[in-house]
């Protein structure tokens, strides 16, 4: 088991998560989707980062990278956050 964490838990951590799933062999969509389900507030701003971290690693062929970053395009679009808001209720508590 791995644990990777960053002090709001929003965009590191789940990115560093995310490029460990990958290195998993999880499908992009579907590792971005389990992060999802398991810290609603993730927004793994760092994934394409790590796709092109795990694209190198395992010398993917040009379609396939464009055909995965449009694949995590399409997921962003269909599960938008607002991390802005997010940012601040958690600051906001953390002055409490």
């Amino acid at each position: 088991m791995v644990l990777t964490h960053c002090h709001m838990g929003i965009n590191r951590g789940p990115s560093a998560g995310f490029a460990v799933l990958l290195g998993m062999g999880w499908d992009p969509v579907d590792a971005l989707t389990a992060i999802r389900a398991a810290r609603p507030i993730a927004h793994v701003w760092y994934a394409e980062d790590a796709l092109r971290w795990h694209f190198d690693r395992e010398g993917a062929s040009p379609a396939k990278r464009r055909t995965t970053l449009a694949r995590v395009a399409r997921w962003r679009e269909e599960n938008p956050l607002d991390v802005v808001r997010i940012i601040r209720g958690i600051r906001a508590s953390e002055g409490d």
